[in-house]
């Protein structure tokens, strides 16, 4: 089914680049992203503008979840709606309002398409409460900080590991990752109903209970929120959610996703040390992805805010880390396709 990607932003071209590897019955053929995103920064794939004059080339479309779709969501109900009417199927990966949810289920079935409503509710089931580690090697993919994607590379590395015929199941915090036929991370077994030693447990036993029932040769997993915090005016995250899963899993290869010129490569190594302390795993492998912290800004919102690169700029960083001192890491840029060849191959010679 032709398909058009509303709203189409610079985090979702490795999603757009890699779907027809795992979803055929889809193909992205129009993105569309609003006025306000739209940012001339590393567009490999050209998004319009217009809505209505893209949906006329469709028979389907994908609202994509985005940490910015809050400031949407009128604008949301208003080009679901648009496309009902015009009687194009509907897939929805984005939260949307009870009573607005209803509204399209009613209002496609008036019109004779589809709404489909892919958003998990959250809830898991606490598995049994026995600890076991892994029997199957287990990735972690990780932002240093809050809001730092990983997910493109979750994409990137799934597909290169099936490439080269290894069963994979890949566990992702974003919700778009359903498209992919990913397994949504566990949220509701963090979110306090249990107590922690306990929701430690319930996580270790939904690992092992993907691995009884997928038969995996690899585990890759998303870890959620950030690893550390900031400053103390942003205080995204502590980390307390990667603890929590590190305790949870045993991780053998471990990436660890950056901004540009947050750190040197002695800085990234001697990090590695503290990890392997708290959370049971050393870096492997550190990718620089095309942000860099803006620090007045954030200071000023109280919040980390980052701005868009240059591929070039990060590029650059890249050959800076590799030129410094020594160093066991990997260090990579997540912009560069082939760049995640070379991270296979040195988590194969090292893991397999």
């Amino acid at each position: 089914m032709n398909s058009l990607l509303y709203p189409y932003y610079n985090e979702l071209e490795a999603f757009v680049q890699t779907l027809p590897f795992y979803n055929r019955d889809l193909q992205i053929t129009e993105l569309v992203t609003p006025y306000a995103w739209k940012s001339p920064v590393n567009n490999i794939f050209e998004a319009s503008l217009d809505f209505d004059e893209s949906l006329k080339n469709v028979d389907g479309v994908i609202i994509a979840d985005s940490p910015r779709n809050k400031f949407l969501e009128k604008d949301l109900i208003k080009k679901i709606s648009n496309a009902l009417q015009q009687r194009k199927n509907v897939f929805c990966y984005t939260k949307l309002q009870p009573e607005d949810k209803s509204a399209f289920i009613n209002m496609a079935k008036e019109n004779s398409v589809s709404f489909e409503y892919v958003v998990s509710d959250g809830k898991n089931e606490a598995p049994d409460r026995i600890f076991e580690l892994q029997d199957c090697i287990v990735i972690g993919i990780a932002g240093l900080l809050q809001e730092i994607d990983s997910f493109s590379s979750l994409l990137q590395l799934v597909y290169r590991y099936r490439q080269l015929g290894y069963r994979v199941t890949a566990v992702s915090d974003n919700p778009n990752a359903a498209l992919c036929g990913f397994v949504p991370f566990p949220y509701s077994l963090l979110d306090g109903n249990f107590a922690f030693g306990n929701a430690i447990h319930h996580l270790n036993s939904f690992y092992n209970q993907l691995q009884f029932l997928y038969q995996p040769d690899i585990i890759i997993t998303q870890i959620p929120g950030g690893l550390m915090k900031y400053s103390n005016n942003c205080l995204e995250d502590f980390g307390v959610k990667a603890f929590m899963l590190s305790q949870a899993i045993s991780i053998d290869y471990f990436i660890l996703n950056s901004p540009v010129d947050y750190l040197n490569a002695h800085a990234f190594q001697k990090m590695s040390d503290v990890f392997a302390h708290r959370f049971n795993a050393p870096i492997n492998a550190v990718g620089i992805v095309n942000k860099r912290v803006n620090t007045a800004v954030s200071k000023e919102m109280s919040k980390i805010q980052f701005d868009t690169l240059r591929t070039e700029s990060v590029e650059q960083y890249v050959r800076m880390l590799k030129k410094e001192e020594q160093s066991e890491l990997l260090f990579f840029n997540t912009m560069d396709s082939n760049a995640f060849e070379n991270l296979v191959q040195n988590s194969i010679r090292k893991l397999i």
